[in-house]
């Protein structure tokens, strides 16, 4: 759904990234194997979601993983 709304030619990155910048909550929800999964994900692709995550916590944005 995420990138159903860009405009051709729009980045995926810098949009997340600003529509993140404009959130006071960040609510990650993660199952219960989600370190072992994490842990064991190893690709060259970029991962939004932990630069979502990590970007949370360096804004200093509420966080609650559920």
């Amino acid at each position: 759904m995420d990138v159903d709304n860009l405009l051709a030619g729009q980045r995926f990155d810098r949009e997340l990234e600003k529509a993140l910048a404009q959130t006071d909550v960040f609510l990650a929800v993660i199952g219960p194997r989600w370190m072992e999964l994490f842990a064991g994900r190893q690709t060259s692709k970029r991962d939004y979601v932990r630069e979502e995550i990590a970007g949370a916590l360096k804004r200093g944005s509420r966080s609650f993983p559920c």
